[in-house]
């Protein structure tokens, strides 16, 4: 069946007796492939985000939407303790982004 699929094109260009395109169209057709397909292709993981110092993003993290509910007052001091010792929050902003 594979064999079909090849051979099919020249036996169509041999039925009808004409010649096969020439080459440098085949070439041309390739190139203009790989161009279209380079192209069209995903660019995200070239194009880097603008680096923030940990500074602001902790400061981002800690005191944007905030209430003055003392519940959240308190967890939010607690994580910005750990924060002091384990440095996870500029990790973890970068993975799933801010609160």
């Amino acid at each position: 069946m594979f064999v079909n699929i090849i051979l099919t094109p020249y036996l169509l260009f041999m039925k009808f007796k004409v010649s096969p395109p020439p080459r440098r169209i085949f070439g041309v057709l390739i190139i203009l492939t790989i161009v279209l397909f380079v192209a069209c292709k995903k660019m995200d993981s070239l194009i880097t985000a603008p680096k923030q110092d940990a500074n602001r993003i902790e400061e981002k993290f800690f005191n944007s939407h905030r209430t003055a509910d003392p519940v959240e007052n308190a967890l939010v001091n607690f994580i910005k303790r750990k924060n002091d010792s384990l440095h996870f929050v500029e990790k973890t902003v970068k993975q799933i982004g801010y609160p």
